[in-house]
């Protein structure tokens, strides 16, 4: 009786230490999967995170790009349309000079000092848009096609601004290249619409350029030749007074061991101040040619030297 009683004692005790046993493997392999499941939402969720952020910095570099290449085409858009005036405006005067026989040049230093106003502005924004061209290329990346399209219009103005500043050749050929360009143009800016909305349809370009109109022209009168004036440096009339200094003219007259106030008086107030690698500060002014700009550097208040460097080069 005892040893029955005793085995029913053991046995019982066995089999819920061998529940026991297999309950653990169970136990752990729950913990397992749950271990497992939270470590993959938690590196979703994360992922996630990550995807949205860079999603994020994308699209911030898109908007970007996008409001560079807005504002520099409405810059450009604008000096086009001043140009086209300028290049107008010089065409009437070339044409009243032949119908009446006189001199072109006196003529064209008449409406230079009508309109020195207006072309000093027209150059200024044309520094501007040269000191941008260089950074505009670092989105092209981003958006090639506007890229692109920016360039094709930039291309266009800069013939323009050419043809207004210096006119050269004859009358019907000046208004034949003027009449192409503002064709070519309207072209450009078309296809620019495209990748930006927000630019207007171009519109009629009409002269805008005061006490000046246009005369019939003379089916006898003959051609006239190439001005000797430039618009590039407006002129002051009156036989006793002297040419503008351009700004290329007034670096020159700057010397070394010059004062700030001194060179502010003599070329005026700077567009921009940096400083070079050795700590020297940098003052900027625009240039004649096409594509440079002028540096004055400074070493303990006083100049130290002049460079006339592209736009795009470094300071040292």
């Amino acid at each position: 009786m005892l040893c029955f009683e005793w085995v029913n004692f053991i046995f019982p005790r066995k089999q819920r230490k061998m529940k026991k046993e297999k309950s653990f493997p169970v136990v752990s392999l729950v913990i397992l999967i749950v271990f497992g499941l939270l470590c993959f939402i938690g590196g979703a969720l994360s992922s996630n995170i990550l995807n949205k952020r860079k999603v994020n910095a994308i699209q911030a570099r898109l908007t970007e790009c996008e409001n560079k290449f807005l504002s520099f085409s409405r810059q450009v858009i604008g000096n086009i349309e001043a140009a086209v005036r300028i290049s107008e405006g010089v065409s009437n005067v070339w044409h009243e000079s032949v119908k009446r026989g006189e001199d072109f040049n006196g003529a064209m230093v008449k409406f230079l000092e009508e309109n020195k106003g207006r072309i000093s502005d027209m150059k200024l924004k044309h520094d501007l848009i040269e000191i941008q061209v260089a950074e505009l290329k670092k989105y092209k990346k981003e958006s090639r096609d506007t890229f692109d399209a920016v360039m094709e219009l930039y291309d266009v103005y800069k013939k323009m601004y050419e043809l207004g500043m210096s006119p050269e050749g004859t009358v019907e050929g000046f208004d034949s290249n003027l009449k192409s360009l503002v064709e070519v143009y309207s072209h450009a800016q078309s296809k620019l619409s495209v990748y930006m909305p927000e630019l207007k349809k171009p519109a009629g370009l009409e002269p805008d350029v005061p006490a000046v109109q246009t005369p019939p022209q003379s089916q006898d009168a003959p051609a006239a030749q190439a001005p000797v004036v430039s618009a590039v440096q407006p002129l002051t009339a009156g036989p006793s007074q002297q040419p503008a200094l351009t700004y290329d003219q007034k670096i020159k007259r700057i010397s070394k061991n010059m004062t700030y106030r001194q060179v502010e008086s003599e070329v005026g107030v700077p567009r921009d101040k940096k400083k070079d690698s050795r700590g020297n500060e940098v003052w900027f002014y625009p240039s004649e040619k096409t594509g440079f700009r002028n540096l004055v550097y400074f070493a303990s208040g006083k100049v130290l030297q002049t460079k006339n460097l592209p736009l795009n080069s470094s300071l040292d």
